[in-house]
């Protein structure tokens, strides 16, 4: 398998290692952070706070950072119970949040929507499907929910079934909807890819890891973060022709979850320290 550094300049490239380092900025104080979010202006970080039991205990919250990685607002959002997946259309967050999608405008932080979906106990990722419509996924059930924003109803979407394993993350271009999932009793990782048009599922890579954070590229590539046989965390690039490169971010990551790519750098949570990581590519 070949290694590349990571590296982001207006669009995704790869260099040898030996060519450039990476300089990482670290900014410790959250609690169990799940997911990172960026925008323009500002960096959004969704916690579980002291709930890794995933209960509804209200200790769930969503930091407000800037893009340098200084913290604005450790709890710029509070009161939730085990945020995850986020989501930002018009000036508003959207949250997946145990078995409820919640809303809140960003201005006022005042809470939008509280839409609870029965049947599910652990929403883990939200992606936009169009204008008017949200995929959200739960982990257990392998329920991926098309939630109709205008009507307020949703339907099931795709299933993941049991064999294939817990849905981890997703992501979609215009065409797909791409899933990492994780088979914990064979250990195996799957990236599923779901036609929008069909809901037909394939499985377009299996891995003896537990796949986890995922991102589509605008070139058709698709980067994925792995725990690693011995949770040894792993970035993966796999081509739009299917060849897959080991990204070697010259840096030691831990438990990445969902991680975000902006137009300039890489940001990863890590759960068991209690940070993220903001990795800037060196020219």
């Amino acid at each position: 398998m070949n290694k590349y550094v990571f590296c982001v300049a207006i669009f995704m490239c790869f260099v040898s290692a030996n060519a450039q380092m990476n300089r990482v900025i670290t900014t410790d104080g959250f609690k169990s952070p799940q997911a990172i979010l960026v925008t323009n202006l500002s960096v959004f970080v969704s916690n579980l706070g002291d709930n890794l039991q995933l209960v509804k205990n209200g200790s769930g919250f969503i930091s407000k950072l800037d893009r340098t990685g200084k913290i604005i607002d450790m709890q710029f959002i509070g009161n939730l119970n085990a945020p995850k997946g986020m989501l930002i259309i018009d000036n508003v967050i959207y949250v997946a949040d145990i078995d409820s999608l919640k809303a809140f405008n960003l201005t006022t932080k005042k809470q939008i929507l509280n839409f609870p979906i029965s049947g599910v106990n652990s929403l883990n990722d939200v992606i936009q499907k169009d204008d008017n419509t949200l995929l959200v996924s739960d982990k257990e059930t392998g329920l991926i929910l098309s939630v109709d924003l205008k009507k307020k109803s949703y339907h099931t979407f795709a299933t993941i079934e049991n064999n294939l394993g817990h849905i981890n993350n997703m992501a979609l271009d215009k065409q797909f909807v791409y899933v990492t999932t994780f088979n914990q009793q064979i250990s195996k990782g799957n990236i599923l890819r779901i036609s929008i048009k069909t809901q037909e599922i394939d499985i377009i890579r299996e891995f003896n890891e537990n796949i986890s954070g995922i991102s589509v590229l605008k070139n058709g590539g698709i980067i994925v973060a792995s725990w690693g046989q011995n949770n040894d965390a792993r970035l993966y690039k796999i081509s739009k022709n299917g060849k897959i490169y080991e990204i070697d971010l010259d840096e030691e990551i831990q438990t990445p979850t969902k991680f975000y790519i902006d137009s300039l750098n890489l940001w990863i949570p890590n759960e068991s320290e209690n940070k993220i990581q903001k990795i800037i590519p060196e020219k």
